[in-house]
């Protein structure tokens, strides 16, 4: 079974996929995980467990000899590692406004105290590289703001591609607390 786990920017996808990596791995069950980000430094050892490098997935995932979870932000875009028919079921997860701010916030804290910001694999790091560097505001607010303005198109955007398709949708909402992402799901 192939799932696909994505959203928009920022809303706890990752630590959804770890949730779901840490209990898969307690009840021994087998899969593999790919985040197709493609960071190249390890950000938890959990991102580690079971981890496919970007050749071996779409052999993998053909195989369907195991459970294989995807995290891409841009699962329901042209630019997706996978088209959305590749998927046997997609977990959606969805910020509220509120958190979707407080996500952004607590990431521009850190961007800010790192001295770089807004990661893409073409481009690499945004910034001065100095912590706490007063030149970074303006771009870090940019991106900020941006996405809190855009959130709600970009969530009906993604969702408009995925019920166009068949494939069974799981609506998952996060929310933000101060020890991290929390998740809930109506059945």
């Amino acid at each position: 079974m192939n799932v696909l786990i994505t959203g928009i920017s920022i809303c706890g996808k990752s630590t959804l996929r770890r949730k779901l990596v840490s209990v898969l791995s307690r009840f021994e069950v087998p899969f593999f995980q790919y985040d197709a980000d493609g960071f190249t430094t390890v950000r938890d050892a959990r991102d580690t467990l079971q981890a496919l490098d970007l050749e071996e997935v779409a052999n993998v995932m053909q195989s369907g000899a195991r459970l294989v979870l995807v995290e891409d932000v841009h699962g329901t875009m042209k630019s997706a590692l996978n088209s959305l028919s590749a998927y046997d079921l997609i977990l959606y997860v969805e910020p509220g406004f509120f958190s979707y701010f407080m996500f952004w916030l607590t990431r521009a804290k850190r961007w800010f105290e790192n001295g770089k910001f807004a990661w893409t694999k073409d481009k690499g790091w945004e910034g001065t590289e100095k912590p706490h560097d007063f030149q970074n505001i303006p771009g870090i607010a940019k991106h900020l703001l941006r996405a809190c303005f855009l959130r709600g198109r970009w969530v009906q955007d993604d969702l408009r591609a995925i019920y166009k398709t068949d494939i069974p949708v799981r609506r998952i909402k996060s929310r933000w607390t101060t020890k991290g992402p929390r998740f809930t799901y109506d059945f």
